[in-house]
C-alpha cells in the first residue's frame, strides 16, 4: 500500500509527468501505480486536461501487467480518472487503435469499461453519429453476440444510446448491419437472435422508427425464426413478435404479411406437434397479447372453432399445469380491458364455452401448490380489476356487473353449486367466500402468496361490490388499516405499498360510484369511515413518524 507522504511528494504536475514517463518506460510495482492513481484523482479537471496531452497514456497502460487482477483493478481506476476529461471525439479519433485493442481484449472488465466510457461519452457530448469511426462501430456490433453476458449488455447499452439519443444514430447502425449479410457476421442462430432482439427493443422504445427498421429488411430473421423447427428458437422469436405486436404499425405489418393468421393456424394444429407441451404455453401467451388489444378480431363470434375461443376451451381442461395455467392467464389478460371484458361476457356465461375457467380458478384457489396459487391469484386480479379508461358511470356499472358475476361464479367450485340464475343474495355470498379465501392467504408466511393476495384485494377495491365486500368482512378493514401487521417481513415495503393502494382504491371507488342507484353497487360509507380512510391516506404509507431532534456535535 502507498502512504500519504508519497502522494504529497508527487503533487506537482512536473513530478507526475516524470513519474508517468518512468513507469511507462520501466514499469513499476503495484504500490507505485496505486500512488500515481491516487495523485491523479486529486487533480482538478483543468490540471488533468493540461497533463494528458503531455504524456503517452497508452504506453503507461502497456507497462502494466494486466493479467494480474490487482494491477488490472488499479488500471481501471487509473483509466477512469484519465479518460474522464477526454471528450468522446478525441478518444475515438486519437486513440482508435488502442480502443479497438481494448474492445478485443479477453479481459471482461476492460472491455466493459471501454464500452461504458463510450456510452458515457455519448451522453455527455452533442455529437453526430458520424463521430464514431466505422471500425469501432462494427466491433461493438459484433460484441452484442459475445458469450459473456455483461459484455453483450454493455455493447447493447451503447448501441441503444447511439440509436435513440444521437441524430442519425439508428441509420448508422442499420447501414453498418446491412453492409454484410447477417449470417456471415453472426455465425450462430443465437447471435442473430441477439441482434434481432436489440432491434426489436429499439423499436419498442421508439415506435416511430419502425418503418426505418422494417425497410432495412433486418427484421427478416424474426419472420424466419417464427418458422424455425427448433422449439426453443421458435419461442424466442415468438417473444420478439409479441413485442412487435404491441406496436400498431408493427402489428399491421405482421398482419398484412399473414404472419398472425399463420401462427393461429399453427396453434390450431398444435396437438400433432411433439413439442406441444413446450410450445403451447408460449403461443397462448402471445395470443393473449393479441386478444387484449383486438378482442373482437381474435375472439369473434364468427366460426368459433377457428378462433382462439375453441383453443382456450380445450387448453383449460388440459392435464398439463403449464398449459391450463397459460390458458387461464390468457383469458385473464384479455379481460383487463373494457372491450376484452365485453367480448368475453357471453363466452363465460354458464352456457358459454369458457365458463369452465371460472370453476377452475375457484378450485385451484382452494388447494394448490404455491407456484400455482400465485399464478391463479394474478389471473383473478385481472378478472376482478376494473379496467382503466372508463368513459362514464354507465360503462363503469356495466363492467362492474360483468365482473361481479364472474367472481360469484368463481365461488361455485362444484357442479352442484352451479346456479344458472343466481340471485343477488347468492351472488354476494359466493363472491364474499372468494374474498374470504384471498384475505386468509394475505396473511400467508410465504411472501409471494402474500403479495399476490394483497394485489387481488386491491383489485376488489376498484369495484363497488368489492368495496362493499371489504367493508362487510369482519376484521378486514382493521387489518388493512393496521400498519404493524407487516412489520419484520422481508418485503415489508411492497406489502405496505399495496395495502396503501387498497385504501386509496376504496375511497376512489366510493367517489366514482356515488351517483349509482343500483343497490348491489351503491356504496354507503359513514362520514366517520370516510374521515378515517382519508386520514390514513394523508399520513402516507408508513403513517406518522415521531420526530427526532438532532443535536449538533461540537468538534472535539
Amino acid at each position: 500500500m502507498y502512504i500519504l507522504s508519497d502522494i504529497f511528494a508527487m503533487a506537482t504536475l512536473c513530478d507526475l509527468l516524470n513519474n508517468i514517463e518512468k513507469l511507462s518506460a520501466n514499469g513499476g510495482e503495484l504500490n507505485e501505480y496505486e500512488c500515481l492513481t491516487a495523485s491523479l484523482s486529486n487533480l482538478r479537471s483543468s490540471e488533468l486536461k493540461e497533463l494528458i496531452p503531455k504524456c503517452d497514456i497508452m504506453k503507461l497502460f502497456s507497462s502494466m501487467d494486466l493479467h494480474n487482477e490487482q494491477v488490472m483493478e488499479v488500471a481501471l481506476r487509473l483509466a477512469e480518472t484519465l479518460f474522464s476529461v477526454i471528450p468522446l471525439v478525441e478518444l475515438v479519433e486519437r486513440h482508435q487503435p488502442e480502443v479497438l485493442q481494448a474492445l478485443n481484449s479477453n479481459r471482461i472488465s476492460l472491455v466493459c469499461f471501454v464500452l461504458n466510457r463510450l456510452a458515457d461519452g455519448l451522453n455527455e457530448a452533442n455529437e453526430p453519429a458520424g463521430c464514431i469511426p466505422e471500425p469501432i462501430l462494427r466491433n461493438i456490433l459484433s460484441l452484442v453476440a459475445h458469450e459473456e453476458l455483461s459484455i453483450s449488455q454493455a455493447a447493447t447499452k451503447f448501441l441503444t444510446l447511439l440509436a435513440l439519443k444521437v441524430a442519425g444514430g439508428l441509420e448508422r447502425i442499420l447501414t453498418s448491419l446491412k453492409s454484410e449479410p447477417l449470417h456471415t457476421v453472426y455465425k450462430k442462430a443465437e447471435h442473430v437472435l441477439r441482434i434481432s432482439e436489440m432491434l426489436v427493443n429499439l423499436v419498442s422504445k421508439e415506435p416511430s422508427k419502425f418503418s426505418l427498421v422494417e425497410e432495412s429488411k433486418l427484421l427478416q430473421p424474426v419472420l424466419d425464426g417464427l418458422l424455425d423447427a427448433d422449439p426453443l428458437a421458435n419461442l424466442n422469436f415468438l417473444q420478439l413478435a409479441k413485442t412487435l405486436a404491441a406496436i400498431p404499425p408493427a402489428y399491421d405489418w405482421l398482419d398484412n404479411l399473414g404472419v398472425l393468421n399463420g401462427l393461429l393456424d399453427r396453434l390450431r394444429t398444435m396437438d400433432s406437434n411433439s413439442y406441444r407441451f413446450l410450445l403451447l404455453p408460449g403461443y397462448l401467451t402471445f395470443f393473449g397479447t393479441l386478444g387484449r388489444r383486438h378482442p373482437s378480431r381474435w375472439l369473434g363470434s364468427e366460426n368459433p372453432e377457428k378462433n382462439l375461443v375453441y383453443i382456450l376451451r380445450s387448453s383449460v381442461s388440459d392435464p398439463d399445469p403449464n398449459i391450463f395455467l397459460s390458458a387461464i392467464e390468457c383469458i385473464g389478460h384479455i379481460s383487463g380491458t373494457v372491450d376484452g371484458t365485453k367480448t368475453l361476457r357471453d363466452y363465460m356465461k354458464p352456457s358459454g364455452p369458457l365458463y369452465s375457467v371460472l370453476n377452475k380458478v375457484g378450485r385451484l384457489l382452494q388447494n394448490s401448490p404455491n407456484d400455482v396459487t400465485v399464478r391463479v391469484l394474478d389471473c383473478l386480479t385481472e378478472l376482478v380489476r376494473q379496467p382503466n379508461l372508463l368513459t362514464d358511470l354507465k360503462q363503469a356499472v356495466d363492467q362492474a356487473q360483468i365482473k361481479f358475476d364472474w367472481i360469484a361464479r368463481v365461488g361455485q367450485t362444484t357442479g352442484a353449486d352451479r346456479d344458472l340464475e343466481m340471485s343477488a343474495l347468492n351472488r354476494t355470498r359466493s363472491a364474499a367466500s372468494v374474498l374470504k379465501r384471498i384475505t386468509n392467504k394475505a396473511t400467508n408466511p410465504y411472501s409471494d402468496i402474500r403479495l399476490a393476495s394483497l394485489k387481488a384485494i386491491h383489485a376488489f377495491s376498484t369495484q363497488p361490490w368489492g368495496v362493499k365486500l371489504l367493508l362487510d368482512q369482519a376484521g378486514c378493514m382493521e387489518y388493512l388499516l393496521n400498519r404493524s401487521t407487516e412489520t419484520g417481513l422481508g418485503e415489508v415495503a411492497q406489502f405496505m405499498q399495496v395495502k396503501y393502494n387498497i385504501v386509496e382504491g376504496i375511497v376512489r371507488t366510493s367517489d366514482t360510484y356515488r351517483g349509482c342507484d343500483d343497490p348491489e353497487l351503491s356504496i354507503l360509507l359513514r362520514p366517520e369511515q370516510i374521515a378515517c380512510l382519508r386520514v390514513y391516506i394523508k399520513e402516507g404509507i408508513w403513517g406518522k413518524q415521531p420526530s427526532q431532534s438532532t443535536v449538533a456535535m461540537e468538534p472535539g
